[in-house]
């Protein structure tokens, strides 16, 4: 099994869970042209203009130039004729590749809106891996048996609703689609809970059907899996493994002669409780486990589990700097990134 067959699979069971995410508005402003459509197809949005002075436009999303919305809204919105704007309700760092695929629709004189996942792919897959190791650490996405793949997209429904809940914990009230009606972020983490709870509940049924079947035979032995949470009936908070989840940083494009303007990509994990991150001049003081970490170093400690970006400050023009995150659970367990090196600009 492909973890993008397993994704695709996921994608379609959540759709009661998740809703479409706010993307971004398109539409061509040439008082001139005859038509104009747009299309995104295979990660590539066109426009095909007639008439006018408004240009076609083919723009591959996973470029760097603009592979996030911010990037991507300011270049279509600089080219002649067109008018480009984020939704109210979108992420302004969310992948571009996360925008929905789109047959042609008109874009003349009209705003069209292109909307997202509220999961991107990167994530689902992410998602896949862990509850892959979570259910079985000896297998990967590749080898999961026929039978186990249903226990594995359960787990990662779990997962997702964990997700979900703490995120709308944080909310003022909202509105529910599902509901309709004015629904505050309580009641929403409440709801996503209970769901949460249901999945594992049929993952641990589904889990003890199968060792039933296969007791006293067969190549896969589950039983000892897990054997502990199956006899009280509750699955524990599942700790971070680094192996699947380990944190990204982004170099910066821009150094600052004194400061740097530093980001990660984002880290969606249902017991994500805070994020940290070191700067140091040597690659030696962060090349270490964090318990032996000079904590001078750290230049951020914070429990926003939304933030992305943090600038450091006061720098040394023209030195080469280390930066590495840490992100760490309810149980104090930790993943760490790669280091990251950049140098400030000289003045």
């Amino acid at each position: 099994m492909s973890v993008v067959s397993l994704r695709n699979k996921l994608r379609l069971l959540i759709k009661d869970e998740t809703q479409n995410s706010g993307g971004i508005r398109v539409s061509c402003s040439d008082p001139n042209s005859t038509g104009a459509t747009l299309s995104i197809a295979s990660n590539v949005l066109t426009t095909t203009i007639t008439g006018g002075a408004a240009a076609n436009l083919s723009i591959t999303l996973t470029n760097v130039s603009y592979d996030t919305l911010t990037e991507l809204v300011s270049y279509i919105a600089a080219q002649s004729g067109y008018v480009c704007e984020l939704s109210p309700e979108a992420s302004a760092d969310h992948d571009s590749t996360d925008l929905k695929p789109l047959g042609s629709v008109n874009i003349l004189l009209r705003a069209q809106e292109l909307t997202t996942h509220s999961w991107s792919d990167t994530e689902l897959d992410d998602i896949i891996e862990k509850c892959t190791y979570e259910h079985d650490a000896d297998l990967t996405v590749a080898t999961i048996p026929g039978k186990q793949e249903n226990l594995v997209l359960l787990l990662a429904r779990a997962e997702i609703s964990e997700v979900l809940a703490q995120e709308y914990a944080a909310y003022h009230p909202i509105k529910s689609e599902e509901f309709q009606h004015e629904e505050d972020g309580v009641e929403s983490s409440d709801r996503y809970l209970n769901l949460a709870e249901y999945y594992r509940e049929e993952y641990r049924i589904g889990r003890a059907r199968l060792s039933g079947e296969e007791k006293g035979g067969g190549d896969v032995n589950l039983t000892h899996l897990y054997k502990k949470n199956m006899e009280i009936n509750v699955m524990m908070p599942k700790s971070l493994n680094p192996a699947m989840f380990t944190p990204t940083l982004n170099t910066p494009a821009s150094p600052g002669i004194t400061t740097l303007d530093i980001d990660w990509d984002r880290y969606r994990h249902p017991h994500l409780e805070r994020i940290e991150l070191f700067l140091a001049t040597t690659q030696a003081a962060l090349d270490k486990d964090y318990s032996l970490l000079d904590t001078s170093n750290r230049i951020l400690s914070t429990t926003d589990r939304t933030k992305r970006f943090f600038q450091a400050t006061s720098l040394t023009s023209g030195t080469p700097y280390y930066a590495k995150l840490y992100v760490f659970d309810i149980q104090n367990e930790w993943a760490g990134s790669a280091i990251m090196t950049v140098t400030t600009d000289t003045a």
